[in-house]
């Protein structure tokens, strides 16, 4: 008779363990083990009852941690919010809340890396005088975290050394024309593009110098055609 009361309440109990009713299945399994203490499916179903019912008591304090993580994570703030899905996986390491966080978390430090390290790449290529290079590396930061201030500063730099080559490549070319020129003795073509060298380029002390011989040069060159005549 009594191996037949503890089966029935063995019974019930995982009845009321498959409905979430933990502490109504903890009781009726505790009666049933007062009844037959040696019963093992009643042991076990109570050890597994009462995880499940510690497990239902933490959840919301495990929640509260997952929803300050989720806060954190929205803010910015990587290594906090990892703290916080810690916290909710001590507390229950099965919450799949907290485990979703957890991968987030993970997700958000590996990209913040990615955009470390092309960041870092691109400052190098920037020094090595590589600003198309470091271009391709800023738009793939950008790509992974489009607000990224200092990757909008590192282009605009970029842009500037562009800028300045460019400029610097114009000088050159029209600097050899101008040499080209004079080489022939055409000074006054010469003349013409190296005082439009001068205005573009007032700090070039080059432009200065090839002028004053093109005019010395042009002077005597008229001179002799003076006395020829």
């Amino acid at each position: 008779l009594q191996q037949s009361a503890v089966a029935q309440m063995v019974v019930e109990g995982q009845d009321l363990l498959s409905k979430g009713d933990y502490t109504k299945a903890r009781d009726v399994l505790r009666q049933a083990l007062q009844v037959e203490s040696t019963n093992t499916q009643a042991r076990n179903l109570l050890e597994k009852v009462t995880t499940e019912l510690r497990r239902f008591l933490i959840r919301p304090k495990a929640q509260q941690c997952v929803d300050q993580g989720n806060a954190l994570l929205q803010e910015g703030k990587i290594q906090p919010a990892g703290v916080e899905a810690e916290n909710a996986l001590k507390l229950d390491a099965t919450f799949e809340p907290a485990q979703q966080l957890k991968q987030r978390v993970q997700q958000e430090m590996d990209r913040f890396q990615r955009v470390a390290d092309h960041l870092e790449a691109a400052k190098l290529r920037l020094s090595a005088g590589l600003p198309e290079a470091a271009g391709e590396l800023l738009l793939k930061a950008l790509e992974l975290e489009p607000g990224n201030k200092l990757a909008k500063t590192l282009q605009q730099q970029v842009a500037k050394e562009k800028a300045e080559r460019e400029r610097r490549l114009h000088f050159l070319e029209l600097m050899q024309r101008a040499r080209s020129l004079w080489t022939v003795q055409d000074y006054e073509k010469s003349i013409q593009l190296l005082t439009r060298l001068q205005a573009e380029f007032p700090n070039e002390d080059e432009v200065v110098r090839l002028l004053e011989t093109a005019r010395e040069d042009l002077a005597e060159q008229r001179r002799r055609q003076t006395l020829e005549q």
